[in-house]
């Protein structure tokens, strides 16, 4: 029997949310989206509503409401911070269900990173997107890839169902997803930038400092917005969350 992990509390997702305006999230790989693709034949026979393949992701952060001219510092931060970080491994193995296999509405692939490098790395984002004002969720992180929908009311999930195969998830970069805007052409979300991880180990001097971080982007975005004539973000920060669980 396929054990279904499920969390002590809802975890932020993203994952074809209609309200959702922007976010960070990881591309799972081929291995992975093939595992993904298995496992979703066999949702969509028990109803569910599939998320595309072009959606699969591991979902890093909701930014909330960010307008298309502040991605720019979002981008900005995730450099500064993955200049830092070297790629890593992580694995995906098994199936979680939110909020519960009893009463499941999300089905997920469930990812194990027992050194918790995917927490520590969303914590160094936090730090550096704080630092430029951004307002991030910071609800109990649960790391996974969303796989489909299940109606409200639907039966509780029989692991029977499920044989995962182990695979790993090599993270290499960060993406800089966002909802397509009035007058563009192609998905509903378009990766606005990716942020590849260094390749030489982090030093352990390098750590974020949030007052350096907040000067440093700040500065430089202000550059870059003066080149590009574009207007400077709002003094009270560029996300505005949404309220609700996911």
């Amino acid at each position: 029997m396929q054990p279904i992990e499920t969390p002590e509390e809802l975890p932020d997702w993203v994952g074809a949310r209609d309200d959702a305006w922007s976010f960070l999230a990881i591309e799972p790989g081929r291995a992975v989206i093939d595992e993904a693709l298995r496992q979703q034949a066999v949702l969509a026979s028990l109803g569910a509503e599939c998320i595309p393949r072009s959606f699969l992701h591991l979902t890093l952060d909701d930014l909330g409401e960010v307008p298309p001219e502040s991605l720019e510092a979002v981008g900005l931060a995730c450099d500064r911070v993955l200049d830092r970080c070297p790629p890593f491994t992580v694995r995906v193995a098994g199936i979680c269900a939110f909020p519960s296999p009893t009463a499941p509405r999300i089905v997920g692939l469930n990812v194990l990173d027992h050194r918790d490098r995917l927490a520590s790395l969303r914590a160094e984002l936090h730090t550096a997107l704080q630092g430029y004002g951004f307002a991030l969720d910071t609800r109990r992180f649960w790391p996974h890839i969303a796989l489909a929908r299940l109606p409200v009311g639907a039966p509780p999930l029989d692991g029977n169902r499920f044989v995962v195969n182990e695979v790993s998830l090599k993270v290499r970069e960060v993406m800089v997803i966002g909802r397509r805007q009035p007058g563009e052409l192609g998905s509903a979300w378009q990766v606005r930038r990716t942020s590849p991880l260094r390749i030489e180990p982090v030093r352990p001097e390098s750590r974020i400092d949030p007052e350096v971080e907040r000067a440093a982007i700040a500065a430089e975005l202000a550059a870059r917005l003066a080149e590009a004539e574009l207007p400077e973000p709002a003094a009270e920060g560029p996300g505005r969350r949404r309220r609700g669980r996911r």
